[in-house]
């Protein structure tokens, strides 16, 4: 038997295979209703990548403090067609996820990721902590790279760089290959 080796697909996690937007402001709305000053965090409506322009209650630290907490993972679901999509790209590539976050909060990530996408078997954590946001220490040449975050594509050695899903602040200006759905995703590849 012939053994063909595939080409990479690395992909992003959040806001890309996970819905992070909803589900952040699913677990504010939760946990911070009681307050005072208390306006309901509506997804759709988020500019800014730390979420404060919904989640009015927090300030940035207070929003990578959220991003710490295992009980927001409870509010992770994926964006739509995501898991079916890579199910069906999985004979194809060899999927690799790359994401960056806080220690705890790669925890409880990569426990999120192992027990919802178990056909997935490689992952990259890039830990945060005093680095640069970007995934330039991770080797894409010859692959295919899928973000939301337009420095993320930037800076990547990646053959070929699609930004995914909705314009925002941080990726607005974006001139190369874009993937609206997870539908886009599988037809372009």
């Amino acid at each position: 038997m012939i053994n063909i080796k595939k080409q990479k697909l690395f992909v992003d996690v959040d806001s890309t295979i996970i819905d992070t937007i909803s589900g952040f402001c699913s677990h504010y709305n939760k946990y911070y209703s009681w307050i005072p000053g208390f306006t309901v965090a509506n997804p759709s409506k988020v500019e800014r990548w730390d979420l404060t322009c919904e989640c009015t209650l927090l300030d940035s630290d207070d929003a990578n403090l959220l991003f710490r907490h295992r009980a927001l993972w409870d509010h992770m679901k994926f964006m739509p067609n995501a898991y079916e999509v890579l199910d069906i790209l999985q004979d194809r590539y060899e999927i690799i996820l790359v994401t960056i976050g806080h220690n705890e909060n790669i925890a409880y990530k990569s426990l999120w990721l192992h027990e919802n996408l178990p056909f997935v078997k490689n992952s990259i954590f890039i830990s945060n902590a005093g680095i640069k946001m970007d995934k330039s220490v991770v080797d894409m040449s010859g692959g295919i790279f899928i973000d939301d975050h337009e420095s993320n594509l930037l800076s990547s050695n990646a053959d070929r760089k699609i930004l995914f899903g909705k314009r925002y602040t941080w990726n607005e200006n974006w001139k190369g290959e874009h993937a609206n759905t997870w539908d886009d995703i599988l037809n372009r590849l």
